[in-house]
């Protein structure tokens, strides 16, 4: 089936002259069109021949620069490159009257500065933005101008970086000397914020933070901000430059920054198999450092505090903890601490993983549980028992949700898990060593000394682990073990009687 249309023919359209126009206008019932009104001394159909350049710099020397209207002050930012060619002369004279008369010219002399940003980021290529003689005028009136409005103080630092030898360095330097992103550091000084000298910068924002020997929390969040405005490449690069150039120490006093490390390259993220194995293992030390950090904090505040009453036993119970941790520092994955309420009140800790134990009639400690990977140990740090368990993660499915996702837990809860059980009595240290290595968690790399022992026992061997006590040394520990023992019974059937009553 086909079908057929007719051609739509349309009437051509009246052009009217702009007089029927108006005759129309008059005629519509709303009176007689008349001209807008002008401000007072502008004549209604006169026209002004636009001045020249040699004009309008002859009006700037005489000092009657208020006479330049500002469309006549773009037309010499514009041609003046091309005039000066013409006028080598007098090149560098305009360029200093212009220069003058900025200083007592707002106005002007923000225009200035920001056509000479602009100019210097296209490195000096891009004449119609600025004349070469300005920029070449503009460090002979750097000073006069930050004098005239000190608020010019950032921007004429900008552009001094500009023109030094390392521009992109200099422009980072004053980033963090502000804790301003490179970009927001030149919207604040009233330039672009989107040169190129912005975005380049962002490569040796890492190497300036890397300078600092105990970086703020404030510091570090401008290196993460500066870190999450970077492309994907360009971030890697930071990262690996980061785990290479700061030391753990120095890295793991850094909470918000190993926690953005961590939620971002840590193991379980996607961009971990992104790193190189040196990054790798610098990041799993940075985690640990942090970790540790936590528990010697923690340990610190105990010690300090006067409420909890601590017995001499308990407080030397504490130091040893403190420096045999010390020496597993890089292994630690994740901490959680427990606090029972007497203490809960005393520590003043900012981590985000501590909760209050449950009250079950135990006597009051603090605990800590260690992720080492394939094994959870859980530290009790003082009363009865005052033990570490030691829980195999594929032994135990269930520990793992237990003893850090439980929001509610207490000492009994843990202790009915069982695990493998160590004191803390006479030379305890070197017996907690042997039970972890046998359990492949080892001490950090490059240990040769315990942290915390006589150079008698602390001694270390990777193959043999720390020296053997003597044979004396060894029955008095063993003296020393048998009443810990019937202790440990009697607080294990305790919980689990509690337990079993739940």
């Amino acid at each position: 089936m086909t079908f057929t249309f007719s051609r739509l023919q349309l009437t051509p359209p009246t052009s009217l002259p702009p007089s029927e126009l108006l005759q129309l206008g008059s005629q519509s019932g709303g009176g007689s069109l008349t001209a807008p009104e002008l401000p007072p001394g502008v004549a209604r159909f006169s026209t002004t021949i636009p001045r020249s350049l040699d004009e309008i710099f002859a009006v700037i020397e005489n000092g009657q620069s208020a006479e330049v209207t500002p469309l006549e002050w773009v037309y010499c930012f514009y041609a003046k490159a091309k005039w000066d060619e013409q006028n080598p002369s007098r090149r560098e004279s305009t360029a200093q009257a212009i220069w003058k008369v900025a200083i007592s010219d707002q106005v002007l002399q923000s225009q200035l500065l920001w056509r000479l940003a602009v100019y210097f980021d296209k490195s000096r290529q891009d004449t119609e933005v600025l004349a070469p003689s300005l920029a070449d005028s503009f460090p002979n009136f750097a000073h006069q101008l930050t004098h005239s409005n000190p608020s010019n103080d950032l921007v004429i630092k900008i552009l001094q970086a500009f023109t030094s030898q390392q521009p992109h360095q200099s422009i980072a330097k004053l980033s963090f000397q502000r804790l301003q992103r490179p970009n927001i550091l030149l919207k604040n000084a009233g330039i672009p914020g989107n040169l190129g000298v912005a975005e380049a910068a962002l490569d040796f924002v890492v190497p300036e933070f890397a300078r600092l020997s105990a970086p703020t929390e404030n510091q570090a969040q401008w290196l993460l901000d500066c870190c999450n405005h970077m492309s994907a490449e360009k971030q890697l690069q930071a990262v690996e430059t980061l785990l290479s150039k700061v030391s753990k120490e120095v890295g793991g006093s850094c909470a918000n920054l190993v926690d953005w490390l961590k939620n971002n390259y840590g193991p379980q993220q996607s961009r971990w198999q992104e790193l190189s194995q040196t990054a790798r293992l610098a990041l799993n030390n940075w985690i640990g450092a942090l970790n540790y950090g936590y528990f010697q904090k923690l340990v610190g505040l105990l010690l300090k505090s006067n409420s909890l009453e601590l017995k001499e036993w308990e407080r030397n119970q504490l130091k040893s903890r403190q420096g045999f941790w010390a020496n597993y520092s890089d292994r630690f994955r994740r901490i959680r601490i427990l606090l029972p309420h007497s203490s809960a009140n005393v520590v003043d800790l900012n981590h985000s993983d501590i909760a209050t134990l449950q009250e079950d009639g135990s006597a009051p400690t603090e605990v800590c549980i260690f992720d080492f990977g394939d094994y959870f140990i859980a530290e009790f740090f003082r009363g009865p028992g005052s033990e570490t368990r030691i829980f195999q993660v594929s032994s135990h499915p269930h520990i793992e949700q237990l003893l850090f996702g439980s929001p509610t837990l207490s000492l009994k809860q843990i202790r009915s898990q069982g695990g493998e059980i160590h004191d803390h009595k006479y030379l305890w240290q070197g017996s907690c060593e042997r039970l972890l290595r046998e359990r492949n968690i080892y001490p950090n790399q490059g240990t040769t000394y315990f942290k915390g022992l006589s150079q008698k026992h602390g001694e270390y061997s990777t193959l043999t682990g720390l020296p053997t006590p003597s044979a004396f040394d060894r029955q008095e520990r063993q003296y020393k073990l048998q009443g810990w023992q019937r202790e440990m019974k009697e607080i294990e059937a305790a919980a689990k009687q509690y337990c079993d009553n739940l």
